[in-house]
């Protein structure tokens, strides 16, 4: 099992964000598993990659998100 976790928009408070950032790692120590803490890393700035809701990644994003969890899933199979 791994543990993937996404970024929340910063309009959701500092507060919140820190602690919802937390979430993955506890998580994945609690289970003893791997952990990737932002399966949006090195495009979650850049609208181009995501569909109209400006929330959901678009097919463009998907390699990138592909590359992003295959760094930590390979080395486990």
């Amino acid at each position: 099992m791994v543990v993937v976790g996404v970024r929340l928009p910063p309009n959701l408070g500092e507060t919140y964000l820190k602690e919802f950032d937390a979430i993955v790692p506890s998580l994945a120590k609690e289970l003893q598993v791997q952990a990737v803490p932002a399966m949006l890393k090195g495009f979650a700035a850049d609208l181009s990659y995501f569909q109209d809701d400006q929330i959901h990644p678009n097919a463009r994003a998907q390699p990138i998100i592909l590359e992003t969890i295959w760094k930590t899933i390979r080395p486990l199979l």
